[in-house]
């Protein structure tokens, strides 16, 4: 039987200041979601950090986990009504239940100017 693996993680932002005319707004929702390739897809568990603390749901920060609509290994983190205090770097971190530490991070920079995209490979 071959062993979990973790391929590759991408992300996308709505609304998309790099595709959109406008960019991140305050009062605005956001939403981030971030794919990983994984092997099996139904091992893989994700977690979000914000400025590298663990992040957890709440009114205004509601995370999805694998949303049955959309296809295995997505998560989505919406923001809702933005606010500066919102501004930071959010972490979507990827592993496998039974794969040990994690493998895969991807950092979104989202700032009053715009959102930065990294892809981190940890």
């Amino acid at each position: 039987m071959e062993a979990g693996a973790l391929k590759k993680g991408r992300f996308w932002i709505t609304p998309d200041p790099y595709h959109n005319d406008d960019n991140i707004q305050i009062g605005r929702e956001v939403k981030i979601s971030c794919q990983v390739e994984a092997t099996p897809p139904e091992e893989l568990v994700f977690g979000w950090l914000k400025n590298g603390r663990t992040l957890r749901s709440s009114e205004r920060m509601v995370i999805t986990q694998t949303d049955p609509d959309v296809s295995p290994g997505t998560t989505n983190l919406d923001i809702i009504d933005l606010k500066f205090t919102d501004f930071g770097t959010y972490t979507c971190v990827a592993s496998l239940k039974h794969g040990g530490i994690p493998e895969i991070s991807i950092d979104v920079n989202i700032s009053s100017t715009t959102a930065g995209r990294s892809l981190v490979p940890s």
